[in-house]
């Protein structure tokens, strides 16, 4: 009995420990009053007070998990080891959003008028593209110039047009026009987030369509090892695609996380062949390590990204006759091209992408309900191309070459007055440009800085965001590329925004107004030769002036137990309104013959409209639908504004399996894209079409494709392996 209470006694003396801590929002860092923590394996559960804290007590030495709940932010769970002392832990909640089928409404608490989608819905398309995945936003689409070659459109605009932001930082590739894509690992991306609100004036005034921001998922703050393994593959170009994630903290609430992935695709199928050297290979890499305590918050992050893309070899021509037998054959290939096999082998015409980037966030809270925001970046972007060999004699060596590093700085300030959220800063670039080999964007430098303000109010049932910026472009050491003489430029823009969102019961009103205006691009204003991968030739204008645009809209939403809605209307005035126009007659160059465009401006008056529904009949069945229209008329001719989207509408419906021992949440979902034929376009122009003798004057080299319908089929589940759920998507 003595050594029965001798033992007792031991393990009742190590049973003292506490652990302690405070909750906070990570978003603001306000405290999380009232979220319910637990410790799993002993089953304590207790309610953190008006400050946030929680604690427990008499707690014996051993590793546990700690979860955390709170309603409207997404569950925390962190597994700790509690050893001779006791802890005191600081803890973040994320905000959570409320999902519309493939879309998410943002909750109350998120930014008005923004469209959001998490990772959960991002998984359904793994191994895609980033641009691909941005498609899961009602309202973007995606501009192709090749399998793997492809950029987000948001109503009717792309390229600098539209800002991409990959976790905090501009890209700044698209400064070479369109025919470039992201140069970002979906796997990467957690959450995609279409910005329209004021806050899209943080990051720039050119985003006339809009701003898309995507976030890397938080580290977590747990000292185990964390991983998740990816893999897929895809039928029609046999692409394999794959993924590792690795990430840990440790005690000091330092954390890193390892990424890497791989893509690699072959020739794409048609219904009729193959698109001849059309595949792709791409690797990625990622390494991003944090320190974060009370008071401040720093994050280390460095990106690789690489790719060969083969560009379609019937898209690069000899010579003009044979360019022009294409043309009169509605765009179809030769037989010599449409008749080789399946291949993974990347010859000439292809091009190789690095993108390298290297980013320091830091953040300081302050005292009352303030904060500073810090983020320096810098990156290097480089294109190579390769055109097809026409002599045996011919170079090895890319007939073309681009160098773009941009180093950029950001400040931000934001505070919080009662329910008055403000943010002002200042953010500038530094950008140099150079080429080698043949002519395309000359050799420039370019320095950017934009002083921003922009401020949100929020009831319990209303909210209004307004907001300015400027913007100062210079642009020079132009003067001299290969006997070639352009004038340096300058811009001073200013863009502003005010929005006013209002709820009752379950609807949801917006109506928002802006300005915005975009200075033009370095490929608009001095691209001069041949656009690879688009398989044409385009000549830039110096004389183009800034866009200065003027937008209305409104956004609709409509949510109940069974019934999700969403409508966006829209009218865009944009004065000299930028664009491409085909020009006739196309031109013969030692490396082929390519049709003609150039850049031009006017006076465009765009319209759109994007619907989204979901209804859910019970708990197994929901029917969903969007749709998207879109009117671009030249205001200066009142005709149709070239090279703009069709309608789309996309109805489906889905079945949810009741659980079963091995099949958590399965769903099987049925879906139809109908693409309608584009017949809003300008009914005469400058390219002569030859027809039993007559000739009629079009306005592209060819009429747009006729309308067709994809079907698609998906089944998405959770196998339970053991103690393992493996999520497996067909």
């Amino acid at each position: 009995m003595l050594s029965m209470l001798l033992i007792w006694n031991t393990v009742y003396s190590q049973c003292k420990l506490n652990i302690d801590g405070e909750i906070g929002i990570a978003q603001n860092q306000h405290p999380a009053s009232f979220a319910t923590v637990t410790l799993v394996e002993l089953d304590l559960v207790t309610v953190t007070d008006v400050q946030g804290k929680f604690r427990f007590e008499k707690v014996c030495p051993g590793v546990y998990t700690l979860k955390v709940k709170s309603i409207g932010y997404d569950s925390l769970i962190k597994h700790i080891d509690l050893n001779k002392r006791d802890l005191h832990l600081h803890l973040y909640l994320d905000r959570s959003v409320k999902i519309l089928n493939t879309i998410n409404f943002t909750a109350k608490q998120n930014e008005i008028g923004d469209y959001t989608v998490r990772a959960k819905v991002l998984n359904e398309v793994s191994g895609s593209s980033i641009s691909e995945t941005m498609q899961k936003i009602n309202g973007i689409r995606l501009l192709q110039n090749g399998s793997n070659n492809n950029k987000p459109i948001i109503n009717g605009f792309h390229g600098s047009r539209v800002v991409i932001v990959n976790d905090g930082v501009r890209l700044e590739s698209q400064q070479w026009g369109s025919d470039h894509a992201p140069e970002i690992d979906a796997y990467g991306a957690n959450s995609i987030t279409l910005i329209t609100g004021a806050q899209q004036l943080r990051f720039g005034s050119d985003a006339v369509g809009g701003m898309i921001h995507i976030e890397s998922k938080p580290i977590q703050a747990d000292t185990h090892w964390h991983g998740m393994v990816n893999f897929g593959y895809f039928n029609n170009n046999k692409m394999f695609a794959s993924n590792i994630q690795l990430e840990k903290s440790n005690r000091n609430h330092k954390g890193i996380r390892l990424t890497l992935s791989a893509r690699k695709g072959g020739d794409a199928l048609t219904p009729n062949y193959y698109l001849n050297n059309s595949g792709f290979d791409e690797y990625a890499a990622s390494m991003t390590t944090n320190k974060e305590n009370a008071k401040s918050k720093a994050t280390w992050t460095n990106n690789f990204f690489g790719s060969r893309i083969g560009v379609f070899s019937g898209a690069h021509i000899g010579n003009l006759s044979d360019l022009q037998n294409i043309l009169d054959n509605n765009g179809t290939a030769p037989e010599y091209i449409t008749n080789l096999p399946f291949s993974y082998n990347i010859e000439r015409p292809r091009q190789a992408v690095l993108h390298l980037s290297s980013k320091h966030n830091y953040t300081r809270y302050l005292k009352n309900n303030s904060r500073i925001n810090l983020v320096s970046a810098i990156q290097w972007n480089y294109r190579a191309e390769y055109d097809k060999k026409r002599f045996v004699s011919s170079s090895n060596s890319p007939q073309l070459s681009l160098n773009l590093v941009t180093a950029s700085n950001d400040f931000n300030y934001r505070k919080v007055i009662n329910r008055w959220a403000i943010n002002y800063g200042l953010q500038q670039w530094f950008q140099v440009n150079q080429y080698q080999a043949r002519l395309f964007i000359p050799n420039y430098q370019l320095y950017n800085v934009a002083p921003y303000f922009y401020t949100q109010y929020k009831s319990n049932h209303r909210s209004f965001d307004i907001g300015i910026r400027g913007n100062h472009v210079s642009m020079w050491g132009v003067n001299s590329n290969k006997d070639r003489t352009w004038q340096n430029r300058s811009f001073n823009n200013w863009s502003s925004y005010a929005g006013v969102h209002q709820d009752y019961k379950a609807h949801q009103f917006l109506i928002y107004s802006s300005t915005t205006m975009r200075a033009p691009n370095p490929a608009e204003l001095h691209s001069d030769g041949l656009h690879h991968g688009a398989a044409r030739i385009e000549k830039g204008d110096t004389n183009l002036k800034s866009e200065q645009g003027f937008n209305i809209g409104g956004q609709y939403n409509f949510i109940s137990k069974r019934i999700e809605s969403q409508l966006e209307i829209g009218n865009k005035w944009v004065n000299d309104f930028i664009f491409l126009t085909p020009s006739f007659p196309a031109q013969l160059t030692i490396r082929g013959a390519f049709p003609l465009f150039k850049y031009q401006q006017t006076n465009a008056r765009i319209t759109f409209l994007n619907h989204q529904l979901n209804y859910k009949f019970n708990d197994h069945w929901s029917v969903q639908n969007s749709l998207s229209l879109l009117f671009a008329r030249d205001r200066n001719t009142n005709s149709w504004i070239p090279q703009m989207p069709p309608f789309t509408i996309t109805p489906s419906a889905s079945y949810l399996f009741p659980n079963s021992r091995r099949l958590q949440n399965a769903k099987l979902k049925v879906e139809a894209q109908f693409i309608d034929q584009q017949r809003r376009i300008p009914l005469t122009g400058n390219i002569p079409l030859i027809s039993g003798g007559d000739t009629t004057w079009a306005s592209d080299f060819l009429l747009p494709p006729k309308a067709y319908t994809l079907f698609n089929l998906q089944f998405a589940s959770h196998i339970e392996i053991g103690h393992k759920s493996i999520p497996i998507i067909i």
